[in-house]
């Protein structure tokens, strides 16, 4: 992985422009210092770089991961709206019965007595049918809602899937040339560092 440098006067756009260090007066001593300085600079660079490319990789898994988490959310609110509405149908098949026996009842009564109870319970009833199918149609229409919120996320993770596995294997490329220029570097550093004087 090359470093770009950057000319007198000018930043490399991106990136930090390497300090310079004052070497005229001193000779060969300068031109070894101003290469030693090079050499950290590259070192510096490639470990920014080597730290930078987990986190990367970090988030893209982390991003993919919450998309499946709210994904497995919607699925399980889609299982609860069905529970729901299959605990209404049951309510509705018994709210139709006992209306539909009472409306029986009130054909065969023959006080005024009985007609009244039976006549109060067959508009109940009515009243709870009217009540659970506007239930059922809420339901019905907030299932519909999440079923295509869980189609889209579905659609997302399918897509966003192939793009992260790209992303990730040239990200786990980078970080292996990245790492393996480092520890160039680090040996020209070495050699680079036993060619100055000390004092």
């Amino acid at each position: 992985m090359a470093v770009t440098k950057a000319n007198d006067g000018e930043k490399t756009p991106g990136k930090a422009a390497m300090p310079k260090i004052k070497t005229s007066g001193l000779g060969a001593s300068g031109v070894l210092l101003s290469k030693l300085q090079q050499v950290l600079f590259d070192c510096w660079s490639l470990e920014t770089r080597a730290q930078e490319i987990p986190v990367q990789i970090e988030s893209k898994r982390n991003a993919l991961k919450s998309k499946k988490s709210h994904l497995l959310t919607g699925i399980e609110q889609l299982k609860m709206v069905d529970e729901r509405i299959k605990d209404s149908k049951t309510k509705l098949d018994e709210v139709i019965r006992r209306r539909e026996e009472a409306e029986e009842k009130l054909e065969r009564v023959s006080t005024q007595r009985e007609f009244d109870s039976e006549n109060a319970i067959a508009e109940s009833a009515k009243k709870d049918e009217h009540k659970i199918r506007l239930a059922m149609n809420a339901l019905e229409k907030k299932k519909e809602t999440i079923r295509s919120k869980v189609k889209e996320m579905e659609d997302e993770i399918s897509e966003m899937e192939g793009r992260i596995e790209e992303e990730l294997d040239a990200l786990e490329k980078e970080l292996s040339e990245t790492i393996e220029a480092r520890d160039k570097a680090l040996e020209r550093k070495k050699k680079a560092s036993a060619k100055i004087d000390p004092n």
